[in-house]
């Protein structure tokens, strides 16, 4: 999981030795954590790379590593652990991170829904299970989950990374030869059906009809020029004579610091932390307010209906309208809340807490057993 490398790379390799394994080899995220210095062990056990020799090469690795915490991001590596837990004798304690809430639509797939009744057999494992919000941990409860042995630690984002910068905003303005009275829409986001680009873009075309001003750029993988889907979308108008496609855009803080809005038109809340970033960058949000991304809007953006351009058009229209000190009261404020309740500094933190009492736990455990079998010998 992307989440993985953000939160790996920041923990105290004084007081914790961690070792991944992904089962996807080629990774963009295990060549990440390599160049940090976290040791990463790949193993084919994907639907797109399969081994039968899987399941025994992760048992081999765990009982080399002997850790006193084994922790499961996502459910490949959860459903395997369930596999394996006959064989890791004792068992250590073992911590679920769950996914965002796309695997649990009501849409989801084949695979996806065996998923989840694996899941729902592994859970008599106790495994402490992690929601990144509340919103989600209410509706994996709703599917069966339980309602104990869990903490909703949310994924975080770098504070100290994302700031309002003005040089960065007037570079990129200047470098896509914006007029400097544009009022800019920016979304990043990858162009797939769950990111409903058909709902944002009807939304700024209607916007662009009525307001000269306004421009739209749009960054994440497959928003390019060559995408048939995106182009038949956008038409040859003046709806795309102003709307840039900046590709798979890597600096989210340049990007957002030339946006006057960032929108998230996401029919999940997969686009939750992009929102976040773009509020420590002091630009007014408005996303659909599915899940964790209205939890993260909160009082502080403007959440509207998913599936919705007329939603996207109001929220939009309201930031514009904003007068420049109430603006700058929401800005202030959506930042602080980001700061307060999305650092990944606090994620961090709230991790090691969690690892260091179920390891506490599981000694205490191990001692007593040691002691019980040595009274019957």
């Amino acid at each position: 999981m992307a989440q993985l490398t953000p939160v790996v790379t920041r923990f105290n390799k004084n007081f914790l030795h961690m070792e991944v394994v992904y089962f996807e080899p080629g990774a963009n995220q295990s060549m990440a954590l390599r160049q940090m210095g976290v040791p990463v062990h790949e193993i084919e056990w994907s639907r797109r790379r399969f081994s039968l020799s899987a399941l025994p090469t992760l048992l081999r690795l765990i009982r080399q590593f002997e850790p006193d915490v084994i922790h499961a991001w996502g459910a490949t590596a959860q459903i395997a652990l369930h596999f394996l837990k006959r064989f890791l004798k004792p068992m250590p304690p073992v911590v679920w991170t769950m996914p965002n809430t796309p695997a649990i639509m009501p849409k989801a797939g084949f695979l996806d829904s065996k998923k989840l009744d694996f899941l729902k057999k592994a859970l008599v494992t106790q495994p402490h299970v992690v929601y990144p919000t509340s919103a989600i941990a209410a509706q994996y409860r709703r599917l069966g989950f339980g309602e104990k042995n869990f903490s909703t630690i949310a994924v975080g984002v770098d504070v100290e990374r994302y700031k309002v910068d003005e040089k960065l905003r007037a570079k990129l303005r200047i470098d896509l030869k914006l007029d400097s009275k544009a009022f800019v829409i920016g979304m990043h986001a990858p162009f797939m059906p769950d990111n409903d680009y058909a709902s944002f873009i009807k939304a700024t075309a209607e916007l662009i009809k009525y307001n000269p001003n306004v421009y739209v750029i749009v960054a994440g993988r497959g928003v390019q020029r060559g995408n048939s889907g995106l182009m038949g979308l956008l038409g040859g108008g003046t709806l795309a004579s102003r709307t840039t496609l900046l590709g798979e855009w890597s600096d989210l803080s340049m990007f957002y610091n030339a946006c006057d809005v960032a929108c998230s038109s996401s029919l999940h809340d997969g686009n939750a932390m992009s929102l976040a970033v773009a509020m420590l960058c002091g630009v007014p949000c408005v996303g659909t307010g599915k899940g964790a991304q209205g939890e993260v809007l909160g009082v502080h953006g403007i959440a509207v209906e998913p599936g919705s351009p007329n939603g996207l058009i109001r929220g939009v229209t309201r930031v514009m309208e904003m007068p420049a000190d109430r603006r700058a009261f929401v800005v202030k404020n959506a930042r602080q809340h980001v700061l307060e309740n999305y650092s990944i500094q606090g994620t961090v933190e709230k991790y090691m807490s969690l690892y260091m009492a179920l390891s506490q736990v599981y000694e205490a455990s191990v001692a007593k057993q040691a002691k019980a079998i040595r009274k019957t010998a």
